[in-house]
């Protein structure tokens, strides 16, 4: 059971330091709290690019960069 606790306990850790991001990226770029939600949850997992044709093309969101895969062949974009 104890186990089990701090399992969830990391995991609302976790949940609170990734709400405290979204709620700083949705006041510096001015998102909803849905856009925040996903360049949060881009930046989590290290992505350098998030493919949408929702936001601004070309904005880098805290080392995110948007591409709009309508306007861009995300194939063409560098790997590295």
């Amino acid at each position: 059971m104890r186990r089990r606790f701090q399992g969830l306990a990391s995991t609302a850790r976790i949940a609170v330091a990734r709400q405290e991001q979204d709620m700083r990226i949705q006041d510096r770029y001015q998102l909803s709290f849905w856009d925040a939600l996903i360049v949060a949850a881009a930046r989590s997992a290290s992505c350098r690019y998030l493919l949408t044709e929702d936001l601004q093309a070309n904005q880098d969101l805290d080392g995110v960069l948007v591409v709009n895969p309508f306007l861009c062949d995300p194939g063409a974009l560098p790997r590295t």
